[in-house]
């Protein structure tokens, strides 16, 4: 079946599109985002402290 795999990347690409909205005009969350971006122990440490997400 075609359409689940593209309703996931249409998925993914509104929480990209959600995501840009937040960072723009938000120096303080661009400020973090670079950070974690460029620091790889930490995205492993948010991963755990976050855990993945359920799917409902």
């Amino acid at each position: 079946n075609q359409i689940e795999p593209l309703r996931k990347l249409l998925e993914a690409r509104q929480k990209l599109a959600d995501l840009r909205n937040k960072a723009a005009g938000n120096d303080k969350f661009e400020d973090l985002l670079n950070e974690v971006l460029q620091n790889t122990d930490k995205i492993a440490q948010l991963t755990k402290e976050v855990g993945p997400k359920s799917e409902e």
